[in-house]
């Protein structure tokens, strides 16, 4: 009767894609507005997390961003810093320490 009613359950299988899915067992009393609501957390959670684990693949292939002064130079290209005004000379400049997540 009512029990059995209450204890009801409802799987809900969100897809976005054949890639993107998951599912979703609520009480079939839930409001739909909860549900929809819960719902939409729980793919923009899951969305974000996606997202991180690009950039940290990426990250992990690339290496940290360079300082903003040098963004778009290479490891051979002069600084400003690297001028000498007084002499008009470039001083040399050491290549980065990277490692092997660089």
């Amino acid at each position: 009767g009512t029990a059995a009613a209450a204890a009801a359950m409802v799987l809900l299988h969100v897809k976005r894609s054949d890639k993107e899915s998951f599912l979703y067992e609520v009480p079939a009393a839930t409001e739909v507005d909860v549900v929809v609501r819960d719902v939409v957390a729980i793919h923009n959670l899951r969305s974000k997390v996606g997202r991180l684990a690009d950039a940290a693949e990426g990250l992990a292939a690339h290496g940290p961003m360079k300082p903003p002064e040098q963004q778009g130079l290479d490891d051979d290209t002069p600084l400003l810093e690297d001028y000498d005004v007084k002499t008009g000379t470039v001083a040399d400049r050491a290549k980065p320490v990277r490692n092997e997540n660089y």
